[in-house]
């Protein structure tokens, strides 16, 4: 009966090894994995820290903001993402995109791509470019500088701006989402 025991505990014992061993692979297999997935953002522009929005971001309308949104750089794009959709946000006034939706339609095959600044006198977006909307660009046009985007406007108040971009596939399917603090103002 004891050797039967015994047998048994290391049939147990070894079964454990197996079973630690194999959560220790999977888990580490997993976060090596996800270290390596996803788009990465970052503002190509030295004066956008995603801390406070710079005086060449305000709009316009509040005294010497000059309404240009950063340049973004977006790596690491999926192979099957068709399009990225941009939206600005102004998170403690709003709703999502009330600063402006756009598309962007990067090479197929890219790697990377840089979303452009919008400028204040653009009457049209680059190529590769699509206004979806832009709600405050129509409710409040004093503020909006183009038709398509319109720059942290709220006086100074403090208010957190966003820009979250998706990657969606030929399907419009979801593949990636992040999201980058354009900063306070």
């Amino acid at each position: 009966m004891l050797g039967k025991y015994t047998r048994l505990n290391g049939t147990v014992f070894l079964s454990m090894i197996f079973v630690a061993f194999s959560m220790l692979f999977f888990t580490s297999s997993v976060k090596s994995q996800e270290a390596k997935s996803g788009i990465s953002l970052a503002f190509l522009d030295k004066e956008w820290d995603g801390k406070n929005v710079p005086i060449s971001g305000i709009c316009k309308a509040r005294g010497d903001g000059g309404s240009i949104s950063p340049r973004i750089m977006v790596s690491d794009l999926p192979k099957n993402g068709t399009y990225l959709r941009v939206v600005f946000t102004d998170q403690d006034f709003g709703f999502s995109g009330d600063h402006g939706v756009l598309k962007l339609f990067p090479p197929k095959g890219a790697k990377n791509v840089v979303i452009p600044s919008i400028r204040p006198d653009q009457k049209s977006l680059p190529p590769g470019f699509q206004a979806v909307s832009c709600t405050f660009c129509n409710e409040y046009p004093q503020y909006a500088d183009t038709p398509f985007y319109m720059a942290p406007c709220s006086g100074g108040k403090g208010n957190s701006y966003t820009a979250k971009i998706y990657v969606y596939d030929e399907s419009d399917k979801e593949l990636d989402v992040k999201l980058i603090n354009l900063g306070n103002y």
